[in-house]
């Protein structure tokens, strides 16, 4: 009886940390979620596939000005519901991705559980991925990189629960599918990890039990539907989709972006800070563990993974910094590992030091997450910026509907702008065009105050609105 009680006393803490850490999770989420304009580019692509989807009234095929087929459905679908349930777009737009990331911390303290057995390392990894940066900064938008993940990691621990209860392993397939519905092979994801936990434990038998098979078949019957109904109706559309956007982003910058592999690592140090330090230290100490600790080669076959994942977008041509989300909980499971074990190695003495200087690093992490995630870093800012100019625009073309005709110069950011002005279109107009017609001119505020027109051009054209970023002109001959 004495042992219980001893045992719930240990257990007690580690809930209620658990607890506390779904709590922090869900405020940095959710807290003024919709106060932001939706941002260029991917923000403003997605709002105008939904509106436009919902607007034709076939919720099946995705629409932009056409059908659009660079994504599949499942997260448009859910963000429609969203919309249905509550009155703010930003928000509704935005809630599945948050909610995601919500239930992305949650899996992963359970993955924690699962392999340690410990809820003072599962809190720990909850704790370490709410605040990474760059994890809570995704999960606020409307993208598809925390969804995604959040079906990689519910693949990955239905198959390390598999192990104990077998039936689990139905879990597998289903997340795949779902994962593969929100964002393509990348919800194909967790297959690294199966692999390499699999190679390191020399354990396969799982590639026979029945469950695993009945998720396979979950799985297809989550992803063939969809994809026969449009190649029904659509044919080779369809599946340039497919080449195009997921093999050719292998080969080809498909994104049109300039990120480097270089930026790919200054993006790590500025949405991941200290873990992804504290991840480098943590895999040599797993690494020198592997062969005395059975637990330190379960977070080896991690690592590893870890590296695979990473590689692979390191070197694909078409590169986009938010393609690296889904290594962030596994970044928290390694990290969260390798601390536990330090306190372990702590003299009694200096473990109550070393417990001050955890909490240091984990403000230090509130901080970098506050900073990345409201959009506070100067980058994320001047985005955020840009979308409020880009927002009030919009609403102001969207009720002033004449002059028909609307017109950008040397200005490249649209979406948000068509998002929010109903898909009002858009085209660009060089200095020397001569156009005698009443139009609209899109134009950067600094692009305005350094560069003058043509004095007859000049004296045409009236302010409509001026904001930090982006100016809004209406031309009459």
């Amino acid at each position: 009886m004495n042992i219980i009680k001893f045992k719930e006393n240990i257990r007690r803490p580690g809930m209620l940390l658990c607890i506390g850490v779904v709590l922090v999770s869900s405020f940095l989420f959710l807290f003024r979620l919709g106060s932001e304009a939706i941002i260029d580019y991917d923000e403003g692509i997605y709002a105008q596939v939904i509106d436009r989807t919902v607007e034709s009234g076939d919720l099946l095929t995705l629409k932009m000005d056409k059908p659009w087929f660079e994504k599949p459905p499942l997260y448009m679908w859910a963000a429609m519901v969203s919309e249905k349930l509550f009155s703010s777009s930003e928000f509704s737009l935005r809630l599945p991705s948050a909610l995601a990331g919500i239930l992305t911390v949650i899996v992963t303290m359970l993955i924690a559980y699962e392999i340690t057995g410990n809820l003072l390392i599962a809190a720990l990894a909850g704790a370490i991925l709410s605040l990474t940066g760059g994890f809570v900064e995704a999960g606020r938008q409307l993208r598809l990189d925390v969804p995604v993940t959040l079906a990689v990691v519910f693949s990955f621990y239905s198959f390390l629960k598999g192990q104990r209860r077998p039936w689990w392993y139905v879990g597998v397939g289903i997340g795949m599918g779902i994962g593969f519905m929100t964002k393509s092979v990348i919800g194909l994801l967790a297959l690294p990890l199966i692999f390499f936990w699999a190679v390191i434990r020399k354990e396969f038998s799982w590639l026979k039990n029945k469950f695993l098979w009945i998720g396979i078949v979950l799985m297809l019957v989550i992803i063939l539907p969809w994809h026969i109904y449009e190649t029904i109706y659509f044919g080779s559309q369809l599946w340039d989709y497919f080449l195009h956007q997921i093999l050719g982003r292998l080969g080809t910058n498909v994104t049109g972006g300039t990120v480097s592999n270089m930026m790919y690592a200054r993006y790590l140090l500025t949405v991941a800070t200290p873990w992804i330090i504290i991840f480098i230290i943590a895999s040599v100490q797993v690494f020198r563990n592997r062969k005395s600790n059975p637990t330190s080669l379960a977070f080896f076959s991690i690592i590893l993974a870890i590296f695979l994942i990473a590689t692979t977008f390191f070197l694909a041509k078409g590169k986009l910094a938010y393609y690296l989300v889904p290594v962030f909980p596994l970044i928290a499971l390694v990290c969260s590992y390798a601390i536990y074990l330090w306190y372990e190695l702590c003299k009694e003495k200096h473990r109550v030091a070393f417990l001050a200087g955890l909490v240091i690093v984990l403000f230090v992490g509130l901080g970098e997450t506050v900073y990345v995630g409201f959009h506070f870093q100067k980058d994320f800012a001047g985005n955020r910026i840009i979308s409020s100019d880009e927002k009030e625009i919009g609403l102001y073309l969207l009720a002033n509907p004449t002059p028909k005709e609307v017109f950008t110069y040397a200005y490249t950011y649209w979406d948000t702008i068509r998002y929010y002005s109903k898909g009002r279109p858009l085209q660009a107009i060089k200095k020397e065009d001569v156009i005698i017609r009443p139009f609209f001119l899109i134009i950067s505020t600094h692009t305005r105050a350094t560069h003058a027109f043509p004095s007859e051009l000049e004296r045409r054209l009236t302010t409509i609105y001026s904001g930090q970023s982006t100016t809004l002109l209406r031309f009459e001959p």
